[in-house]
C-alpha cells in the first residue's frame, strides 16, 4: 500500500487542475459582473480582450454562465462570435491531446510493419589509441 502522502502527490496535478478550473470561473463571472454593473454606471469598462482572455484560460463556462446570467454583451456580435469559439477549440485540443499518442503509436507501428523505420544506428566501434614509440621516455 503507497503510502498516504505519495498518493496525495500523484492526485496533485488533477486537484490543481480542478482548483484552477474553479478560481478562473469565478473570476470570469466576476469580471462579466463587474463589466455589466461599471456600464450601467456608465463608468470605465473592462477590455473585451481581458474577458476573452479569461474565457481562454479556462474560464468560458463561467463567462457564458455570467453573460446569460447578467444578460451581458450577448448583442455584441464579434464578441460573442470569438466567446462561441473558445469553447470549440478547448474541446479541439482536448481531443488532439487524447488522439495524438494514438495516432503517433499507430503511424509507429505501420512504419515498423513496412519497414520504413530509420535503421539503427550503429555503435561506434571502440577507439584504439595510438601506440607511441618507447624513444620519447
Amino acid at each position: 500500500m503507497a503510502p498516504p502522502f505519495r498518493a496525495w502527490l500523484t492526485a496533485m496535478p488533477a486537484l490543481f487542475l480542478i482548483l484552477w478550473l474553479l478560481a478562473i470561473n469565478l473570476a470570469a463571472a466576476l469580471a462579466f459582473r463587474s463589466d455589466k454593473r461599471r456600464a450601467r454606471e456608465r463608468r470605465w469598462r473592462i477590455p473585451e480582450r481581458h474577458l476573452l482572455f479569461l474565457a481562454l484560460l479556462g474560464g468560458w463556462p463561467g463567462t457564458k454562465w455570467a453573460q446569460h446570467r447578467y444578460r451581458h454583451k450577448t448583442r455584441k456580435q464579434p464578441f460573442g462570435l470569438v466567446l462561441n469559439l473558445v469553447p470549440v477549440t478547448w474541446i479541439a485540443l482536448l481531443a488532439l491531446c487524447l488522439v495524438a499518442p494514438l495516432w503517433h503509436d499507430s503511424r509507429l507501428a505501420a512504419s515498423l510493419e513496412a519497414g520504413l523505420a530509420p535503421p539503427p544506428i550503429p555503435q561506434e566501434a571502440p577507439r584504439r589509441t595510438p601506440r607511441f614509440s618507447q624513444q620519447a621516455r
